[in-house]
């Protein structure tokens, strides 16, 4: 290298009185020292530096270099070097801004699942069980939840197994739906623990509870219970029942496919018995569930007494 790089200038300063300057990075660089000894020995230190690493050693602070060092031993062990560490950082870095906030993401898949076909009730549960977890995580963006906050999410609400892996089924789709969008870079709930559903035996009504249950009924209740009980009817279908698909010309009750749970058409047939119960409601019009069903229903089992021994599933 031509010329000295490093030069000691004697200076006036009130507390140090010697100065060292160098031009070797392209920018002036200016070091006090009290003695001229320290100031030397400084301008050796530099100069070996600068003949074994060359600038970029000089560049390279002495405090960033043991980082350096200490955090590679740090990954070592996990067969990763430092460019893995900046790498899957720089990701997560880059997935939080192009995040969005969590309930801008719902409203977006909400959006999505309608525009492709998805029925009113599915609609309607995912963005209440969805909102809930919105609620509790305001002001959150999507790349920022993870493992740790959807397990603890899941566990206070303290609900039964099935409902909560409900929960948890719902949030894996909002999730999957973000990272496909780019909105995070994992899925959360993948990883997280799901409840352990203990299945019970399915329990009927005998004859007499039925028949029990029948009498008691209200008017607007009658046919809820006659057709899940005579038709199979799935407690969703027969809320989403219109009177005009029950044909009681062909005796056939047609269950469309928005409606169905595998979501596929199908007729059922109206057998004797059911023709019988519903003949006081041929001229039915409009949905075969009234409103308030749920109360409805509940006050039907009270009146037959079976409000308390109601069968599980």
């Amino acid at each position: 290298m031509r010329g000295q790089p490093f030069r000691v200038k004697a200076c006036k300063h009130s507390k140090y009185k010697f100065l060292v300057r160098s031009k070797v990075t392209g920018k002036w660089m200016r070091r006090f020292f009290r003695n001229r000894a320290d100031a030397e020995t400084f301008v050796k230190l530099c100069e070996t530096e600068l003949l074994n690493k060359g600038v970029e050693g000089i560049e390279f602070p002495s405090w960033l270099r043991v980082m350096a060092q200490r955090e590679n031993c740090r990954l070592k062990s996990y067969g990763k070097t430092i460019s893995d560490a900046a790498d899957s950082y720089i990701q997560h870095l880059e997935a939080n801004a192009r995040s969005i906030p969590l309930d801008a993401a719902v409203k977006e898949l909400i959006a999505n699942r309608r525009a492709n076909g998805a029925s009113g009730r599915y609609v309607y549960d995912l963005k209440l069980r969805l909102g809930r977890f919105c609620r509790d995580f305001a002001g959150r963006v999507v790349a920022d939840i993870t493992v740790v906050d959807v397990d603890t999410w899941l566990t206070r609400l303290n609900l039964a197994p099935v409902t909560r892996n409900t929960f948890r089924r719902d949030l894996s789709t909002l999730f999957s739906f973000a990272l496909g969008r780019k909105y995070c870079v994992e899925n959360p709930v993948a990883a997280s623990r799901k409840a352990k559903e203990v299945s019970s035996d399915i329990e009927i009504l005998t004859i007499e509870q039925l028949a029990i249950l029948l009498q008691s009924a209200h008017q607007e209740t009658l046919p809820y219970w006659a057709l899940g009980a005579f038709a199979g009817l799935r407690r969703a279908e027969l809320e989403r029942l219109q009177w005009k698909q029950v044909d009681f010309e062909s005796n056939l009750i047609e269950i469309k496919a928005r409606q169905s749970k595998t979501a596929t058409r199908r007729l059922v047939t109206i057998q004797p018995n059911l023709a019988d119960w519903l003949a006081p409601y041929r001229s039915a019009t409009g949905s075969v569930c009234p409103t308030n069903l749920r109360k409805r229903l509940d006050e039907d089992r009270a009146r037959a007494g079976l409000d308390k021994n109601w069968p599980s599933n």
